[in-house]
């Protein structure tokens, strides 16, 4: 029973792209923090980038009212959900720090 067991060798691991099976990962690997930092400026950058289209409207330049509104509730949906994210951090750190050793 254990002779009809074989291991086929043509099989590998999945891999994404860009990725050199071969190469060992030196420094790039991205921790939580890095992940956070990286979607907090992502955030930062859509608000930025929703004010300055708003200002641009008021102003008077030729901009979609369509496209202004549509980057604003982006930036808007994308603040909320940052604050989300924050709340459950908080609160799983709060879950630990109630953890009796």
């Amino acid at each position: 029973m254990m002779d009809e067991l074989r291991i086929d060798s043509s099989v590998r691991p999945a891999e994404l792209p860009g990725m050199d099976p071969k190469k060992p990962q030196e420094g790039k690997e991205k921790g939580f923090a890095d992940m956070l930092g990286d979607s907090l400026a992502e955030v930062d950058r859509q608000i930025r980038t929703a004010d300055e289209q708003a200002q641009r409207m008021v102003a008077g330049e030729d901009v979609s009212i369509h496209s202004t509104m549509i980057n604003l509730e982006k930036a808007n949906i994308s603040l909320e959900f940052m604050l989300q994210i924050r709340n459950k951090v908080i609160e799983a750190y709060q879950e630990i720090m109630r953890m009796q050793i």
